[in-house]
């Protein structure tokens, strides 16, 4: 399944086995209710002995969520690994996910979970086989074709559309009907309402908006790892193309389900101070819209430039130039989900200071509105029209970075959000011209002095 060197099968199996010694008799750390105030939080849910299946996994986690510790029961004795022990078996899985292939399948979470278990069986059973035999045969056994769907709010689509690794698919009504009928099949007849109620409380709120889906042979949980991951990146492209990239007061509220950035305040009322009188839930702002994109738009902004960002991000060998674009265009597109002007502006100029300017040496202002300029400028006085904006914007994030100032001027702010667009759709065309950065300002340099 994964070709592991022969040398490195020996120098992660003799790692593996000198964590055995690294296993001592320990006392678990116990979270003492604070003496002095208990805020009384509701509990929604009771656990019971009938309610755990399996062994109970124990261990310990830093400020950060991070396990820094692992422990197991023999007889009346607690056992483990922690402290700089426990990193060293951090390490080994590291080391283990480093290979590509394996990377690709296994996430480090669950290698760092095989070389746990390996290690407690090999504790009670020296006979136990070496630890890479034991971890690619518990890999054969997790890992799977699969297909992973992660519904996006407020985003509507009318056909499949592919960015880079992630196909985005409408999740039509037929679509859920379809899999409801065929879960409720699956289960006894005292389930099948209760299954469902499950699909339409669960499922049913999805219908209307798109997914993005990907396609992958790996165990689940990297499964899970690599659809946010290549999701969030292809949204990030997507939204270079909605109306938030032009207009300081839009913001673009579609993003994977459960993520969107919309602010929401419950508010109770009292009457006589006292009294339950009722209570809201407000949105704060403007309030979330759905992004419709028909066959026309997708169309549209594929021919403007997404389907060379879908093309360089299936490519297996990107110029200096590709890759320097394409990181510019992801810290662009985060202006399209900033609430605030001057978070949007920072966003855009340090998109753009990234690729037009050489170095942090040079006049940053006035090399960065003149390369606008020979880029997007059709005439003189276009050209001298984008300077004076770049100008008049720089003005506007110098007062908010050192004098606290909010951006007030959005007609500014507008006209100079119109003139980075196109600056950024010039620079997605431009990516298959150039190989480098210097390359693509020798050539703005030229034209300043033809």
């Amino acid at each position: 399944m994964f070709n592991i060197h022969p040398d490195a099968q020996n120098n992660f199996n003799e790692k593996a086995q000198a964590l055995i010694l690294c296993i001592k008799e320990s006392q678990s750390i116990q979270t003492q209710r604070n003496k002095f105030f208990d805020p009384d939080i509701h509990v929604k849910m009771h656990l019971t002995d009938k309610d755990i299946i399996g062994e109970i996994s124990m261990g310990a986690v830093d400020f950060l969520g991070e396990q820094v510790a692992f422990y197991f029961i023999d007889g009346q004795r607690q056992l483990g690994i922690e402290g700089d022990d426990y990193k060293s078996l951090r390490k080994l899985a590291e080391n283990v996910f480093k290979i590509g292939d394996i990377r690709k399948a296994v996430s480090l979470k669950t290698i760092e979970k095989i070389v746990r278990n390996w290690l407690k069986e090999k504790y009670f059973n020296k006979d136990l086989i070496c630890f890479t035999d034991y971890f690619l045969s518990k890999a054969k056994q997790i890992i799977s074709d699969i297909s992973v769907w992660i519904p996006i709010s407020n985003l509507c689509i009318q056909e499949p559309f592919r960015i880079g690794k992630v196909i985005f698919c409408p999740i039509t009504r037929e679509l859920i009907d379809k899999w409801a009928q065929q879960r409720i099949g699956d289960v006894p007849q005292d389930r099948k309402e209760v299954m469902k109620e499950f699909f339409e409380k669960n499922i049913r709120p999805f219908q209307g908006y798109a997914a993005a889906t990907l396609k992958v042979t790996a165990e689940r949980e990297r499964a899970k790892e690599l659809i946010i991951e290549e999701a969030n990146r292809a949204l990030c492209f997507l939204r270079i193309f909605t109306g938030a990239a032009l207009n300081p007061q839009i913001i673009s509220f579609y993003g994977l389900w459960g993520t969107a950035h919309i602010d929401t305040v419950d508010i109770l009322y009292l009457k006589d101070r006292e009294d339950y009188n009722g209570i809201t839930k407000e949105t704060i702002g403007p309030p979330p819209k759905a992004e419709i994109l028909n066959k026309e738009i997708i169309n549209k902004i594929f021919l403007i430039g997404l389907g060379t960002i879908d093309r360089l991000l299936n490519s297996n060998s990107l110029s200096a130039f590709q890759n320097d674009v394409l990181g510019a265009l992801m810290l662009y597109s985060r202006a399209s989900l900033s609430k605030d002007a001057a978070d949007k502006l920072l966003y855009i100029l340090a998109a753009l200071e990234s690729i037009f300017l050489k170095n942090t040496s040079e006049p940053i202002q006035q090399n960065l509105g003149e390369r606008m300029a020979f880029l997007i400028g059709k005439s003189l006085d276009d050209r001298k029209e984008i300077v004076k904006n770049v100008r008049n914007v720089y003005d506007l994030r110098s007062a908010f970075i050192h004098h606290g100032a909010s951006v007030a001027d959005y007609e500014v702010l507008e006209q100079f959000m119109l003139k980075a667009w196109y600056t950024i759709i010039q620079l997605i065309s431009a990516t298959g011209r150039f190989k480098s950065k210097d390359d693509f300002i020798s050539k703005l340099e030229e034209r300043k002095l033809s």
